[in-house]
């Protein structure tokens, strides 16, 4: 795959992360201040969030209000692969991405 960002300017507005998951592996996302989008795009993973867990598959998408905090496990043989979106603060510059 080429590029999906100007090299020289980046994305003004939207940064952009590339989270694979290895078996066992887990992280906590923190507060934010503003919405954000992560979309599972490959294997599973498990959701924690107040105090219920939900088992999400490939092709689930989470929509993340500002000051939501949650726990995403992985859970399946093979990585889990997610796609996590957000508005940047305004004034900051997110540097381009290559995927492959």
């Amino acid at each position: 795959m080429g590029e999906i960002l100007n090299l020289k300017e980046g994305s003004k507005h939207l940064a952009l992360d590339y989270i694979r998951l290895k078996q066992g592996e887990s992280f906590v996302h923190k507060k934010g201040q503003s919405e954000e989008v992560y979309v599972l795009i490959a294997g599973m993973a498990m959701l924690e969030y107040d105090r219920e867990i939900k088992k999400l598959k490939s092709d689930d998408v989470l929509f993340i209000m500002p000051g939501d905090t949650f726990t995403l496990m992985q859970y399946s043989a093979g990585p889990t692969t997610i796609i996590h979106c957000w508005a940047l603060a305004q004034g900051l510059c997110f540097c381009s991405l290559r995927l492959g």
